[in-house]
């Protein structure tokens, strides 16, 4: 039922305008590649139905890409991460690639923000419980499929925070993207808001999880 619902759902999306696959792909390509999802039926197990759904999205994405003449496909929802074991049964290859900043930094930005946290300390711990997060998804994923990047390093050194990269994605140093227009600008934010006792505060709750990300903590 739901297989022969879900094209139809997707339809719906691109006449509404909304994103997600009925924005990339066309409803010919869609309704093609959504016959590949009817072996589910049969699956004798969770983990068959899994593989057969994860060559599903494989093989709509990669004939998208041979079309464009590219050979990698990057999705970057970012609350995805929460769901990254999934993913891995799904895709058991893939590999993330995961943008990491200083708390500090991250939470002067969370607060400004309409959906932000009330609070300094709210979006300090809200930061915290994100990385003990993903650090304990990480932990179902091997050494080889995850790089961290640090926000400082590609925004005052991007040429250099690009190489690992795409060394990462097996991808040609030749094929390096501009980066012209990065600013820097934000980076320290926090020791111009945060007051020493919060600071403080900060370091002894959640230094353990800077560290762990590749931070130090001393000023």
């Amino acid at each position: 039922r739901i297989i022969k619902k879900l094209p139809n759902d997707v339809f719906q999306q691109q006449k509404e305008g909304a994103r997600g696959i009925g924005y990339i792909f066309s409803e010919e390509e869609i309704r093609n590649c959504f016959s590949k999802l009817n072996p589910i039926i049969e699956a004798e197990s969770e983990k068959q139905a899994e593989q057969i759904y994860g060559a599903f999205w494989y093989s709509l994405f990669t004939d998208k890409l041979i079309q464009n003449g590219k050979h990698l496909w990057i999705e970057k929802t970012p609350k995805n991460l929460e769901h990254i074991t999934y993913f891995n049964r799904l895709f058991p290859n893939f590999r993330t690639i995961i943008m990491i900043r200083d708390g500090r930094d991250v939470s002067c930005s969370n607060v400004k923000l309409e959906w932000g946290a009330s609070d300094i300390k709210k979006a300090l711990s809200f930061w915290g419980a994100q990385i003990n997060q993903m650090l304990t998804h990480l932990e179902e994923l091997r050494e080889d499929q995850y790089i961290f990047v640090r926000y400082e390093d590609f925004v005052t050194q991007p040429d250099l925070a690009l190489d690992p990269i795409l060394d990462f994605l097996s991808v040609s140093k030749e094929a390096k993207p501009t980066t012209s227009g990065i600013k820097d600008s934000s980076v320290g934010n926090y020791k111009e808001v945060l007051d020493n006792e919060t600071n403080q505060w900060f370091v002894n709750e959640y230094g353990h999880l800077m560290e762990q990300i590749g931070y130090s903590v001393v000023e």
